[in-house]
């Protein structure tokens, strides 16, 4: 009798125990955000058909109420989402070394598999030694994914779901692909994709397109983000991250010698 509160009188009212899909589907009209509003139930192993419809409160924590670590890394996917649904085709996150750009950005693909909007991706960075360490983290982190890395000898491999690449190998093999064939481009070190040579290959593709940086600013003055639609989904600096505590503080220290370099 205890439950018997006004509170859960609003909860039947609303249709709190109704089923998932359907009253979802009362609110959102487009298929994919249908399902991004509602695949939450699958964590606890049941479809949306089944599911009670108060599971979308898991949807409502995860992108409104801010159920997140570090402050305000969770905003950055709905950020990204509002923006592709706005149709805005790029986007950029900006983002302190050791805030977890990758694990965003693994964050974001994730939360995209599973409404069904991106079936192939593909992660650009700079070299073999990253391209690496982003495989790792998509082994960790979706394991179950297929994935592979993008090299002269895998070029034609198209069985994947998430695909791996330095930029250099990619400008080898990009024109191989169809324009089509990835629905999501993440881009780390951005700042150095403004380069021709490389701006060439975002265009050739018809997608989504993210952006990561730790370091937007160049020292040529070009501006990255007008690659990225002027759009800064989101951004973590250096005292953010101390200020969280996911990074620890620092002091410089000037040494002065006698050398004449002249």
């Amino acid at each position: 009798l205890d439950l018997l509160t006004p509170d859960l009188a609003k909860l039947v009212a609303i249709g709190g125990f109704r089923k998932l899909a359907p009253k979802v589907n009362e609110f959102l009209k487009d298929p994919r955000t249908q399902r991004i509003f509602s695949f939450q139930s699958m964590y606890a192993g049941l479809s949306p058909y089944d599911a009670l419809a108060i599971y979308a409160v898991i949807a409502y924590m995860d992108s409104v109420a801010g159920v997140f670590f570090p402050k305000g890394g969770m905003h950055a996917l709905p950020a990204a989402m509002a923006a592709a649904a706005a149709k805005h085709p790029d986007v950029k996150f900006e983002m302190a070394t050791g805030t977890g750009k990758t694990r965003v950005a693994i964050s974001l693909c994730e939360v995209l598999i599973r409404a069904k909007w991106a079936k192939r991706i593909l992660f650009l960075c700079d070299r073999k030694e990253l391209r690496k360490q982003a495989h790792n983290a998509f082994k960790e982190h979706l394991p179950d994914e297929p994935r592979a890395n993008v090299t002269a000898a895998t070029s034609k491999d198209r069985d994947n779901r998430i695909y791996l690449a330095t930029y250099p190998a990619m400008m080898g093999c990009y024109e191989s692909f169809d324009a089509g064939f990835f629905d999501l481009i993440i881009a780390d070190e951005s700042h150095r994709s403004i380069f021709n040579r490389y701006r060439e290959l975002f265009s050739h593709f018809d997608c989504l397109q993210v952006g990561l940086t730790a370091t937007p600013e160049r020292t040529d003055g070009v501006d990255v983000a007008t690659l990225f639609d002027d759009i800064l989904a989101y951004q973590a600096t250096i005292g953010d991250g101390i200020t969280e505590e996911v990074l620890v503080p620092f002091r410089y220290r000037g040494l002065v010698d006698d050398v004449d370099y002249d």
